[in-house]
């Protein structure tokens, strides 16, 4: 990595250099990252030709950097880091399973819930307050199936 401290810079390509040499990365890996010709992001490097915006953005994505041109340097900076980052899980196939089951499970509880709201709407036995009071303790179950089988709060 380049022991330069510099932030500022008379060209795009010695912004992008930098930043190349900050990361530890070289112009090959950034050709195959963007999937970018590598002699043209040489020429970018050396001078010879400045992208247009969207290409600077491009080449610039997976880095951890900004340039950003101010008058007539070229500005590096670090880029944001409120990005989420990706983070990759692995499951193995008890766990799909286990999550099946829980999942029918779940299922089975919301379709028995469901049946005791349609019953308490047909019931021509109740009055309109029963229904009401009904209807208020089937949501109170639907809240208690969800944070018990989900472990949130509707």
């Amino acid at each position: 990595m380049s022991t330069s401290k510099s932030n500022i810079f008379h060209s795009f390509g010695l912004a992008l250099q930098e930043a190349l040499d900050r990361t530890g990365v070289t112009p090959a890996w950034l050709s195959r990252e963007v999937g970018k010709d590598k002699g043209q992001i040489s020429k970018y490097i050396n001078g010879k030709s400045t992208p247009k915006r969207i290409t600077q953005l491009e080449l610039l994505k997976p880095l951890p950097f900004t340039v950003n041109k101010d008058g007539k340097n070229w500005v590096l900076e670090e880029a944001p880091s409120d990005e989420v980052n990706e983070t990759q899980t692995v499951y193995s196939s008890k766990d799909s399973d286990d999550s099946s089951v829980q999942l029918k499970d779940f299922f089975e509880d919301i379709s028995k819930v469901e049946k005791l709201y349609t019953e308490a709407l047909k019931n021509k036995n109740l009055s309109e307050d029963e229904k009401k009071l009904q209807i208020e303790l089937i949501e109170k179950k639907i809240n208690a199936l969800i944070k018990s089988k989900l472990g949130r709060e509707k």
